[in-house]
């Protein structure tokens, strides 16, 4: 039998499952198993990367995760989420302020949240979200120094509005007549949720439907003369 030689291995590994389907075009650049390996788009493989120890977690019992944070093309670091902190490795070392110590900032993240955490990042900045948190920034202010800071939202985002997602869905009215002023927001049912993870802080957008499209009148001046204006 001839032995036909495999020189791709770019389509990565494949499931058994298409073992008899030598008619897909990617199946001769396939594996079933490829451990350590490392597919290159020109084809071949390397092997993959060795580890390094760095330095110790904080806790040999409380989990923490890792998260890049790519300030730039030759500026990288790794962030250590832990129970309610979270610290930093550069170039190959735990960050120093400068001095002896760590630098690392104060979360208000447990370690049962960790990986519920999403995160995007631009630059210098990273967003932070979780479903039972305000959304936060983390931010690199210089090599040493970065700031956890609570996102402050002025014009949304908004969900969609109730009246147009449900006709029979909750509606809401203010107190407030005055640009600047404080008051109360009154639902028609149950919906505020209460507590640091609730609706405190949240914005509110509302609207005020008319029943008609266009509202006409007339208006009459002391010179008899009399004009019409529509509210659209």
């Amino acid at each position: 039998m001839a032995n036909i030689p495999i020189i791709s291995f770019n389509a990565g590994e494949f499931t058994p499952q298409i073992d008899a389907r030598s008619d897909i075009e990617k199946y001769s650049s396939g594996c079933r198993t490829l451990d350590n390996f490392i597919p290159r788009i020109y084809g071949g493989v390397t092997k993959r990367p060795g580890t390094k120890y760095i330095y110790a977690a904080r806790s040999g019992t409380v989990k923490a995760r890792l998260v890049p944070f790519q300030y730039s093309d030759t500026i990288s670091y790794q962030v250590e989420f832990g129970n309610l902190y979270c610290r930093f490795y550069y170039d190959g070392a735990i960050l120093l302020d400068g001095g002896s110590d760590e630098v690392e900032v104060e979360t208000t993240y447990l370690e049962a949240d960790l990986y519920e955490l999403q995160f995007k990042q631009s630059a210098d900045t990273m967003w932070i979200t979780h479903p039972e948190y305000a959304p936060r920034k983390l931010t690199r202010t210089s090599v040493t120094e970065f700031s956890l800071d609570v996102i402050t939202f002025t014009n949304g985002p908004f969900l969609e509005r109730n009246d147009l997602a449900n006709a029979d869905d909750v509606t809401m009215k203010s107190s407030v007549v005055a640009a600047a002023a404080t008051g109360t927001l009154t639902a028609s049912a149950a919906t505020f949720i209460e507590g640091a993870s609730g609706h405190a802080g949240a914005l509110f957008k509302l609207t005020h439907p008319k029943d008609a499209a266009n509202i006409a009148e007339t208006l009459t001046k002391s010179t008899n003369r009399t004009a019409s204006f529509i509210c659209k």
